[in-house]
């Protein structure tokens, strides 16, 4: 799919931010990363801070610390702001995963590092009180290292042209991860349901969702990946010992296996795109 705002600024940083809602799969640059965190930097000051207005009614109030009683304004605006915050959040939540993704894979690291990194420090927001104050000022460090590191990575240059990994991807074995997952997603409703604690069914849901969404679209990615080699190589007019001569990776059957027809084996995305060319990348070169 690529990235055809690659390099932007400015509001067509922003622009791009929404246009590649659901892209997974191209690059992004440090200007365009880094544009949208100060637009969204300056809509959490906006909504946090009309937030605290609402609830203390006042700049004095807040001076002093006193709340006070909420009278029928104060009470409008706290849900109003309450209400535009919960709209950012969704708006920007899949866009935002997208474009960590692929700030993480123009730097050279795993894109789908950014996602599972994003996904713990959400969760992390919504951890149940039974884990007690000590618990939360772990869950709070970890966090808040999981933001720093993210943003070390964010800050890395663009490292296009390296081969990261040759490590391919057996489906057999996601297959299995799938099923694992799902297990344990059954296992965590019977807990909770005999222990009692069914407010944690929620959470169970909400990881269901999440797991099932990354599902989706990992074995959407991947068949794209295969049918883009495959396209690539028979317009070359290779077939798979010739694919395994030029790269000298994997073995003849596992080309062969990562044909979209049966597909059973998919190389490493940094070794499609050595062999295809990221026009994208390319193009903003």
């Amino acid at each position: 799919m690529g990235n055809s705002y690659y390099g932007a600024s400015g509001w067509r940083a922003i622009k791009a931010f929404f246009a590649n809602t659901g892209n997974f799969t191209g690059r992004s640059s440090r200007k365009e990363y880094w544009w949208w965190q100060l637009v969204a930097l300056l809509v959490l000051v906006v909504v946090g801070g009309g937030l605290v207005l609402a609830m203390f009614g006042s700049l004095a109030a807040l001076k002093s610390g006193n709340t006070g009683d909420m009278h029928g304004g104060q009470v409008v605006a706290l849900i109003t702001f309450l209400l535009l915050g919960f709209i950012a959040f969704a708006a920007t939540l899949v866009p935002g995963l997208a474009l960590g993704m692929r700030r993480f894979r123009d730097a050279g690291v795993p894109g789908w590092l950014s996602v599972l990194m994003n996904l713990l420090i959400i969760l992390s927001r919504f951890t149940p009180a039974a884990v007690g104050d000590q618990g939360m000022v772990v869950i709070n460090w970890a966090t808040l290292a999981l933001i720093l590191i993210e943003a070390v990575i964010c800050c890395l240059p663009s490292r296009r042209g390296v081969l990261l990994t040759t490590r391919g991807i057996n489906i057999k074995w996601f297959q299995q991860g799938q099923m694992l997952f799902e297990l344990l997603m059954l296992v965590g409703v019977v807990f909770v349901i005999l222990a009692g604690h069914l407010q944690f069914l929620l959470v169970i849901v909400a990881l269901q969702m999440c797991g099932t969404s990354l599902s989706v679209m990992t074995n959407r990615a991947l068949r794209e990946r295969a049918s883009k080699l495959w396209a690539w190589a028979d317009a070359q007019g290779l077939d798979a010992a010739a694919l395994q001569q030029r790269t000298g990776l994997y073995t003849v059957e596992q080309w062969e296996d990562s044909r979209p027809a049966h597909l059973k084996f998919v190389p490493a995305r940094s070794v499609v795109d050595q062999l295809v060319g990221d026009v994208s990348a390319r193009a903003a070169g």
